[in-house]
């Protein structure tokens, strides 16, 4: 018996030194390949053709000074030959209003987005000015291409959801959606301060609307068009938000892989993509 113990506890230590030897050779690999982000400019894999190159980041991503810096540098450098799909770790409807910003110039879309940011993890000054910044960067550089954020985080913020769907129907005289009593309808007015997932009149009214669009939806698509599948992933981006909030940690991790799978790209083909 204490033979086995013995056995066991220097298989243990051998796993803790093979760990800490990975850890040290990690750390050393590191160490070695990466710069400061105040040398990305000069580097040479920055320099060149960036379809030839691949480049890492490694760091806190939310309320980082330095992150941002990087990031607008790296899209920065990006837009000034090619094309930008900007996957983000952010809610769908939030990049709409980013979008919304970069087509016309309008601040009070993206003021829109970080007013409700503040007293979340995902508020700081400097992450609205990296978005300031890079529209500064398209507007007075004659060669830059275009960016599009693509948002794929589930609804951390629901009225901006709902503000997002606002727009969407805005102007639609189709009994549907501007009826009163009518599901959309009914949601869409409901107080500012009900529009929150621990209120029941906010998810009784949510869960009505979904039903609607996904059971009965052949006239939401005659009323609404091409804007039908928006409408309908950011009601449903919402009920999914709600599930996760609401489940236990085991049921969390399923619901969250379920709505948002990891997909492995290939960086060079997906992400950018030559203007011509």
């Amino acid at each position: 018996m204490n033979r086995f113990v013995s056995f066991i506890a220097l298989l243990l230590c051998c796993a803790a030194a093979v760990a800490q030897s990975a850890e040290a050779q990690a750390g050393a690999y590191l160490k070695q390949h990466s710069f400061e982000m105040a040398q990305l400019m000069q580097h040479p894999a920055f320099k060149k053709d960036l379809k030839k190159n691949a480049l890492i980041a490694v760091g806190e991503v939310h309320g980082n000074r330095s992150s941002y810096e990087v990031h607008h540098q790296i899209a920065s450098r990006i837009l000034s030959q090619y094309n930008l799909l900007y996957l983000c770790e952010l809610d769908y409807s939030i990049t709409y209003f980013i979008n919304r910003y970069f087509s016309t110039g309008d601040t009070t879309h993206l003021d829109r987005v970080f007013s409700r940011f503040e007293g979340t993890f995902f508020y700081s000054k400097e992450a609205a000015q990296v978005y300031k910044a890079l529209y500064e960067f398209i507007w007075h550089n004659k060669e830059a291409k275009s960016i599009h954020f693509a948002g794929i985080d589930v609804a951390h913020i629901p009225s901006i959801a709902i503000d997002h769907l606002r727009e969407l129907t805005a102007g639609n005289g189709d009994a549907l959606l501007s009826r009163e009593g009518a599901p959309l309808h009914t949601l869409l007015h409901l107080p500012a301060d009900s529009i929150r997932y621990s209120n029941q009149r906010f998810m009784e009214a949510l869960r009505t609307a979904a039903d609607q669009l996904n059971n009965n939806s052949e006239p939401y698509r005659n009323a609404l068009g091409n804007l039908f599948w928006d409408t309908q992933y950011v009601i449903n981006n919402l009920l999914k938000t709600y599930d996760i909030k609401t489940a236990d940690d085991e049921q969390t991790d399923r619901l969250r892989e379920r709505q948002n799978p990891v997909y492995v790209y290939d960086v060079r083909r997906l992400y950018v993509h030559d203007s011509q």
